[in-house]
C-alpha cells in the first residue's frame, strides 16, 4: 500500500509542479478544473446520486467556474467577475464554521447534516468552487504562494501519516474518522511548524512577524484537518472508505484535496487581512 502510494505521488507531484511553474495561466486553471470536476463527480457518489446526476453535477460545477474565469479574461479590471469571486470566497470561509459544527455534532452522536439533494448540491459547491477560485487568486498574485500552501499541506499530511501510523493511540474523532489520532495531529503540527519557521526565516521575517506567521500557518494546518474530517464524515455516512479509486494508493481526488478545500479559502482570507504577500 505504501509503495503504491509513493509511486502515485512520485508521478502526480512533479506533474502538478510542472503545470504550476509552466507560466501558463490557462494550463493551471485547466488543471484545477480537472481536479474540481472529478471532485464534483466523486461528491455525487458520496451523496448516493446515480451516474447521470453525478455527471450533470460535475458539468454544472465546471460550467460555473469557467463562466467566472471567462468573465475575468474579458474584464481586466475584474468589474464583473471579482465581486462574484470575492463573495464565493467569503461564503466559503464562513461555510467552514458550519462544517466544524456538523463534525462536532456528529462526533457527539447528533447527525445534523443536511439530507436533501438540494442542500448537498450547495454543500458541494461551497466545498469546491472557493477552493478553485482561491488557488487561482494565489496563483494570480504570486505563484510561490500556491507552492508554499501545497508544501505546507503536504508536510502536515506526511507528518500526521507517519506519526499516526507509528504512535497513534488516542482517537481524534472516532465517530467521524476512526483512523485519525491526536498523535497524528501532533506530528502534522510539529513538522509543519518546523517547515513554517524555516520558511519564515527564509523570507526574512523576524520577531512578532515570524511567530505570527508560524501561528497563522498552524491555524491553516488545523483548518486542513477539518477539511479532512468533513470529507471523512460524508464517506462514513455513505459507508465508503475512499471517495473513488482514481488515484492508486490514495483513493480519490477528494481524498487528496480535502485538506485544501478548507485551507485554501482561509489562507487567502488570512493573507489578505494580514497583508502578507511575501
Amino acid at each position: 500500500m505504501l509503495k503504491t502510494r509513493l509511486i502515485t505521488a512520485a508521478i502526480l507531484i512533479p506533474l502538478i509542479l510542472l503545470v504550476l511553474f509552466s507560466g501558463s495561466t490557462a494550463l493551471f486553471v485547466s488543471m484545477l478544473g480537472i481536479f474540481v470536476g472529478l471532485g464534483a463527480w466523486e461528491w455525487g457518489g458520496l451523496c448516493s446520486w446515480d451516474s447521470k446526476q453525478r455527471h450533470y453535477y460535475a458539468a454544472s460545477i465546471l460550467g460555473t467556474g469557467l463562466v467566472a474565469f471567462t468573465l475575468m479574461a474579458f474584464s481586466q479590471t475584474w468589474i464583473l467577475a471579482a465581486p462574484l469571486m470575492l463573495l464565493i470566497n467569503i461564503v466559503g470561509m464562513l461555510f467552514w464554521g458550519l462544517a466544524l459544527y456538523w463534525v462536532i455534532q456528529y462526533q457527539c452522536g447528533n447527525d445534523v447534516l443536511p439530507s436533501s439533494d438540494f442542500a448537498n448540491v450547495l454543500v458541494g459547491m461551497l466545498l469546491l468552487l472557493p477552493t478553485w477560485f482561491s488557488l487561482f487568486y494565489l496563483y494570480n498574485t504570486r505563484v510561490e504562494l500556491v507552492f508554499f500552501l501545497l508544501l505546507l499541506i503536504w508536510v502536515a499530511d506526511t507528518g500526521a501519516y507517519f506519526f499516526g501510523r507509528n504512535f497513534g493511540k488516542h482517537k481524534l474523532a472516532a465517530q467521524v474518522s476512526p483512523g485519525k489520532t491526536w498523535e497524528g495531529v501532533a506530528g502534522g503540527l510539529f513538522f509543519s511548524s518546523l517547515f513554517t519557521l524555516s520558511a519564515g526565516l527564509w523570507y526574512g521575517f523576524t520577531g512578532y512577524k515570524l511567530w505570527g506567521f508560524v501561528a497563522f500557518c498552524m491555524f491553516i494546518v488545523l483548518a486542513s484537518i477539518l477539511g479532512d474530517l468533513f470529507e471523512s464524515l460524508y464517506k462514513r455516512k455513505a459507508n465508503l472508505k475512499d471517495s473513488s479509486q482514481l488515484l492508486p494508493g490514495h483513493g480519490g481526488i477528494l481524498d487528496r484535496i480535502d485538506s485544501l478545500t478548507a485551507a485554501a479559502p482561509l489562507f487567502v482570507g488570512g493573507i489578505t487581512v494580514l497583508g502578507w504577500v511575501w
